[in-house]
């Protein structure tokens, strides 16, 4: 009697199917865990991509007149003021 039998009364019953079935299932679900987990990280790597590139912009671009550095200041105070409040 080997390790993929198992004897029950007088009945010897054959687990090799059961064990290969068990693990074609496991490998089953560890690819759709895999799967899942890597198209969630790609659609969090595009929100910080299309969050990231307007900001850098934003940033980098500097103000010309005086009402730009006036309405710069006003966005920041806005956004400042939201946050605080947990407003968003």
């Amino acid at each position: 009697m080997s390790f993929t039998e198992e004897r029950v009364g007088c009945f010897l019953i054959g687990l090799s199917r059961l064990r290969s079935d068990l693990e074609s299932h496991n490998r089953s679900y560890w690819d759709q865990l895999v799967f899942s987990l890597k198209d969630s990280i790609a659609q969090d790597i595009v929100k910080l991509q299309n969050y990231v590139d307007p900001s850098t912009a934003a940033l980098t671009k500097q103000p010309v007149t005086i009402e730009e550095v006036g309405g710069i200041w006003y966005y920041s105070w806005k956004n400042i003021k939201g946050c605080t409040r947990g407003n968003k």
